[in-house]
């Protein structure tokens, strides 16, 4: 009744299009339970009760499969694709379930196992391995169907179902997981704590920095510059195939290319770390450099670069400046000018409290008086003059340096300013140009004029405040100037003392929602803290502006005393952006922070938005092509470890390995068997044996699993020695017996290799024919490997030890044939065998016999865990054959005689 009602029911879940809207679109919100409730009244449904029930899963299994080609799955972070995922689980769950019903043909459509890996699970690892024919673009446009943990758990499943029971189909996925994932890789084969970077992109969208011990200030100044696009456009445009690699410009792009593309939580600089010259000398990354001086360093030679290409010098134009320096002689209309550029204004807060005061304190100046009057050239005689500093020319971004580190001569020791220091969120620098003090001294010559005639000077009289800029137009009227509006865009944070801390930076989105200026409301907007690898948006207002950057002092809520304690952590540069007349003439309409107000017609909509990205650099991203190719494949690799390293994908390997364990008995090709063998071994020895411990939680699932595996089919038993008899095998028996630093890892493998030969012998295979390659292979471990890893070789010794007493005596004769008995001995009393006394053919003593285990002592405690060995030796002895020894017999054999003779030494 529940399953008639349940398929008859009309619900919208197989609308061709995932991004349903409106009511139907509140049905795929609750999803979830329509199809878990249809999975489990039609899971594995018998013959007989699809007829009972008039079912026919042939027909709806061409129904699912016709929506599975036909659905589009947009990938992205609304409520929307979400619903689009979990209605993409749904279905596939219910294709799996269609498949465990009986009489079902999982070969009907063979294309879908493929189509299922390189399309729903592993786009990233198919590209890989046939990426020599791919573009650049094309490795790109990569992206899985199933993104969630939910749809990618669903498609796992279903490919479970399809190897269940049909060897075509396990043939093919262990063949294509195998090869994408878990074949020999030299890089990890080392590795034994081994987890590559899967964390993502932050949520949102920036890229971090990793800190190479002490190079927090190089992050905060990297990411104060991305954050620029003019920048960044200007230095990717660069495309010079034959730039050095260790060119430090060369490596600057690279860190934008990362920066601006890479799906990774951060980015590794390297490169950058080599190739960078603070003052001409290599930096140590390990050692903290004033994070002002690096900005200057990095900036100057990244111009100087691109003034030997012939391009334009950018952060000339974008930070670059004008001084004026003048001498204004008092007593006669003399006046001497000089030009100097800048990049950023140094400011000093000792004497200052605010941003204004400081500016104030840079452009008002010095009167040169008495004996330290100017010389007036033209004049020809000393005259009293006013020597300033003022700003000619104005930059497009304006970087403020707050000198808040010193030098305590007295003390003879570095210090660090951590006074309280405030600054806007806008300031109008009109006031401190050149025009604006040259309008000031106008009007403070005739404001003396004035007082002297009505001899009404003041005693004490103070210099005019330099916030009253005027000038004077046709009339001789005052007007006011027009202001220079530069708005806060970035503040790089040093927290700690002069001699150690740590530098960090809030950044403005000038891309996103909010970006322009909004004089109503100048903390609109939203704002970013990049703190090395971490990146996360920031509630930046008033209140927090000031106790994360401006210093002093604030009180301690974990003392009772409530005494103010002074701040460590204060603003050290900060970046100011200059807002722009035509901009803010446009009629741009307020952008919600979601959804843009534009027109209602999709052409309208579509070149509005693509004039507002271009006004905001948004399809920038033009980068050399050698540059593209490496991020490119950095996050493939990053897109294939991130499906490959997590429980999810180890629980499904091993499900995919123990489905079959009730068919291995019955199968008589013996596929299933060995097709399960195959991707528990490549699987284990290739990559869950060499990553982290955290992730190697199901280690006695695998031990059952295969312990099933090789006792219930001789045809993976039989390709298991096969293997570890060969190359291929041996590769792995050193690292993951001897090398190792992980006690479980080595037991892990010890117990495999054991249980192989085990089930070997019980299911009649012989040890001479098929385990001669392995059992060589263990031994010639002995004369080298074993005492260079002696701290490690416990397990080693513990599986000799079981191996001699396998099926006895025949484990024990076959080691005797390949003559362990002295190898075991030489070993043990660290001497060759012509030294023991015993003859050996030349060509089986390797040089290291002959030459290098001569002399060698054991420490006392690891003899004692020797003492397997010595029962190895008593095993083997035990095995022989003393009947020729007899008393009364008349032939001897000397080999038996030799063993007979240690036999009586070792009791």
């Amino acid at each position: 009744f529940f399953l008639h009602v349940l398929l008859s029911a009309v619900v919208p879940l197989w609308a061709p299009a995932a991004n349903v809207r409106g009511p139907q679109g509140k049905l795929l919100e609750q999803c979830a339970e329509y199809f878990e409730m249809r999975c489990r009244l039609l899971n594995r449904l018998s013959e007989r009760d699809q007829e009972l029930l008039s079912l026919k899963p042939d027909e709806m299994l061409d129904v699912e499969m016709d929506w599975l080609d036909s659905a589009v799955v947009s990938v992205g972070l609304t409520s929307g694709d979400h619903c689009a995922t979990s209605l993409l689980a749904g279905h596939l769950k219910l294709i799996a379930t269609l498949y465990s019903c009986h009489g079902v043909n999982k070969r009907k459509r063979p294309g879908l196992v493929k189509e299922l890996l390189d399309e729903f699970l592993f786009p990233a690892s198919t590209v890989r391995s046939q990426r020599a024919g791919l573009s650049s673009s094309a490795s790109r446009a990569v992206s899985p169907r199933c993104s969630t943990a939910e749809s990618q758990g669903a498609a796992h499943q279903l490919l479970v179902t399809l190897a269940e029971g049909c060897p075509a189909n396990l043939k093919e996925i262990v063949d294509c997981i195998t090869t994408m994932h878990h074949s020999f890789n030299p890089e990890i084969a080392k590795e034994w704590e081994f987890r590559p970077p899967v964390v993502p992109r932050a949520k949102c969208g920036f890229v971090g920095l990793k800190n190479g011990g002490a190079t927090c200030y190089m992050n905060s100044v990297i990411q104060q510059l991305y954050m620029q696009p003019a920048i960044v456009d200007a230095l990717l445009s660069v495309d010079d195939s034959a730039m050095d690699e260790e060119n430090t410009f060369f490596q600057m792009q690279q860190v934008f290319a990362h920066l601006l593309d890479s799906q990774l939580e951060h980015y590794i600089p390297e490169q950058f770390w080599r190739s960078f010259k603070l003052w001409g000398n290599p930096v140590n990354v390990r050692e903290q450099q004033d994070a002002f001086e690096f900005f200057s360093n990095l900036t100057d030679q990244l111009d100087s670069q691109l003034k030997t290409k012939e391009k334009i010098e950018i952060f000339q134009k974008t930070f670059g400046g004008m001084f004026t320096d003048q001498i204004i002689c008092k007593d006669c209309p003399h006046r001497y000018e000089r030009k100097e550029a800048f990049w950023s204004l140094q400011l000093s807060v000792n004497s200052s409290h605010t941003l204004q005061e400081a500016l104030q304190q840079f452009v008002k100046g010095e009167v040169l008086e008495k004996d330290n009057a100017y010389f007036c050239e033209q004049c020809g005689e000393k005259r009293d003059a006013t020597k300033r500093l003022c700003i000619k020319t104005l930059p497009e971004s304006l970087v403020i340096h707050l000198k808040r580190f010193g030098y305590d001569w007295e003390e003879g020791r570095a210090m660090k300013c951590n006074d309280h220091f405030s600054f806007p969120w806008a300031v109008d620098m009109s006031p401190y140009t050149v025009e604006a003090l040259g309008l000031t001294s106008t009007r403070e010559d005739e404001q003396e004029g004035m007082d002297e005639s009505s001899e009404a000077v003041e005693s004490g009289s103070q210099d005019l405040p330099a916030t009253q800029p005027y000038h004077l137009d046709s009339g001789s009227q005052p007007a006011i100037l027009a202001p220079i509006v530069y708005e806060l865009v970035g503040i790089v944070v040093h927290s700690g003392q002069a001699h150690a801390g740590h530098y960090y930076s809030f950044i403005k989105d000038k891309k996103g929602p909010y970006a322009r200026f909004d004089p109503a409301n100048p903390c609109a907007g939203r704002w970013y803290k990049f703190n090395d690898t971490v990146v996360e948006e920031f509630e930046m207002n008033t209140a927090t502006l000031e106790t994360e950057c401006f210093g002093g002092q604030y009180k301690s809520r974990t003392h009772d005393t409530g005494e103010p304690r002074m701040r460590s952590y204060s603003a050290y540069m900060l970046f100011y952006k200059a807002v722009s007349d035509s901009l803010e003439r446009e009629h741009i309409e307020p952008m919600s922070p979601l959804v843009p107000h534009i027109g209602d017609d999709g052409l309208s909509q579509l070149t509005a938005l693509i004039r507002r990205g271009e006004r905001k650099g948004m399809f920038s991203d033009r980068m050399p092509v050698r540059i593209q190719r490496a991020v490119d494949e950095e996050n493939l690799k990053f897109m294939q470890n991130r499906d490959i390293y997590n429980q999810d994908y180890f629980r499904f390997v091993n499900n995919l390995s123990s489905v079959n364990l009730s068919y291995v008995a019955d199968d008589a090709s013996g596929t299933l068997g060995v097709c399960s063998i195959q991707l528990a071994v490549h699987f284990l020895f290739n990559t869950y044996f060499h990553t982290q411990e955290r992730l190697r939680k199901d280690m006695d699932a695998w031990s059952e699993t295969l312990e099933k595996l090789l006792q219930g089919s001789a045809a993976s038993c039989h390709w298991l020695v096969q293997y570890l008899g060969s190359e291929n095998g041996y590769q792995h028996i050193r690292p993951l017996l001897l090398e190792c630093p992980n006690k479980d890892v080595r037991i892990a493998f010890a117990s495999i290799v054991h249980e192989t030969l085990k089930s070997h012998l019980d299911h009649g295979g012989s040890l001479e024919d098929d385990c001669d390659n392995l059992l060589e292979h263990l031994l010639d471990m002995l004369e080298k490997d074993v005492p260079e890893n002696w701290k490690t070789c416990a397990q080693y010794i513990w599986l000799i030890n079981l191996y001699a007493k396998l099926a006895r005596p025949k484990a024990a004769r076959h080691l005797l044939t390949r003559n362990a008995f002295t190898r075991i001995l030489c070993f043990l009393m660290g001497a060759t065998p012509a030294e023991l006394g015993v003859e050996q053919p030349e060509e089986t003593i390797s040089n290291e016999v002959k030459q290098g285990t001569s002399g060698r002592r054991w420490p006392s405690h690891q003899s004692r865990e020797f003492g397997q060995l010595y029962s190895s030796l008593y095993v083997i002895i035990c095995s022989c054959d003393l009947s020729s020894l007899e008393t009364g017999s008349t032939q001897t054999d000397q080999s038996q005689l030799r063993v007979h003779e240690w036999h009586v030494l070792l009791q």
